[in-house]
């Protein structure tokens, strides 16, 4: 449907727009009915109903979990109703399920922000997810990039103090994953429900995009971070203290590029952004140089593979902050 129609003033300087007949008859608005007006990014004004608005945000499933044949089965699609944005989820269990209900709930707790358990019989959970709104999207965002540094902070504390903080470092790691898990929900949401972009403080579609990449790239980070520290628990008393002093420079290297790859991106500075892939760059060519040198160290071959396992998971790091860097040349160059 396509009309147009004439802007008119009443009052003092009020505009009015009068809305299609036939438009007004299908959404079945009567007087004093509200409308919701928001404004696009292209300068459009986009007119939802309502009371169709908070039909939609009210979305509940249910899952007979007797139909998983095991555990994992049962988590993924817990979690995919949570990332799509169900409200409500209303899981059944029967003789062979009921076993896990209690190792579910925890599981669910773990990995997933915002859920309450909010009714629960000998055979059924219902699962209440609130709204978190009224976190914005770049706070979310920032709350997991804070987490993944924190990563970084207790492995170069645990190399060069030699303090274990590795069982620590999983559950930061966890914590990474519950703060992915909130952003792929709300940005999943947003992308049904295009008039809560606001409520994200999002002002363009290609941000939910640019969120949604990096907050990836963020739990990769956090993944790799976890190899390394998972590998140094139990190499670590066996190592070299002149590979030890490399591996602490290499995360020290890793905080400074992550900390100016993220304000590239919040800045869409593309100077730092550049900066910053040239120092990624030369340290992706010292972790090529280090391990040429290590056959030169007397190592056991179980000891040789955790170290390539841990310089791997450096250069995987390094390669993730160039990728968050050139999103962040591509957010100046759209800005200019």
């Amino acid at each position: 449907m396509k009309e147009i129609r004439n802007v008119q003033v009443t009052g003092r300087g009020t505009f009015i727009v009068s809305l299609p007949k036939e438009w007004v008859k299908s959404n079945n608005l009567k007087p004093q009915d509200k409308i919701v007006v928001i404004e696009q990014e292209d300068s459009s004004l986009a007119i939802y109903v309502w009371k169709e608005m908070k039909k939609k945000e009210d979305k509940v499933i249910s899952l007979n979990l007797e139909e998983y044949k095991d555990f994992d089965s049962m988590i993924r699609e817990c979690i995919a109703c949570y990332l799509v944005g169900y409200n409500k989820i209303n899981l059944k269990f029967g003789k062979r399920s009921i076993e896990y209900k209690d190792k579910l709930k925890e599981v669910l707790r773990n990995r997933l922000v915002g859920i309450e358990f909010l009714e629960e019989n000998i055979d059924s959970l219902l699962i209440q997810v609130f709204s978190m709104f009224e976190m914005y999207l770049d706070k979310a965002f920032n709350r997991l990039y804070s987490i993944v540094y924190l990563m970084l902070e207790n492995l170069s504390y645990a190399i060069k103090e030699k303090v274990n903080l590795f069982p620590k470092i999983s559950k930061l790691d966890d914590e990474v994953d519950r703060f992915y898990n909130l952003i792929t929900r709300q940005i999943n949401i947003a992308l049904s429900n295009i008039y809560l972009m606001p409520d994200l403080g999002i002002s363009r579609r290609s941000e939910l995009i640019e969120y949604r990449l990096n907050g990836k790239t963020l739990e990769r980070i956090a993944d790799h971070i976890q190899n390394i520290s998972d590998e140094l628990n139990t190499t670590y008393n066996e190592l070299d203290e002149n590979i030890l002093k490399i591996l602490y420079e290499l995360t020290e290297a890793s905080k400074v590029i992550l900390k100016k790859a993220i304000e590239a991106f919040f800045n869409k500075n593309k100077f730092i952004a550049n900066e910053t892939i040239n120092y990624c760059y030369d340290n992706l060519d010292r972790i090529i140089d280090f391990e040429k040198s290590i056959f030169g160290y007397e190592l056991e071959q179980t000891l040789m593979v955790s170290l390539r396992v841990i310089l791997d998971s450096f250069k995987r790091i390094i390669e993730y902050c160039v990728d968050i860097c050139e999103f962040a040349i591509d957010k100046s160059v759209w800005n200019a």
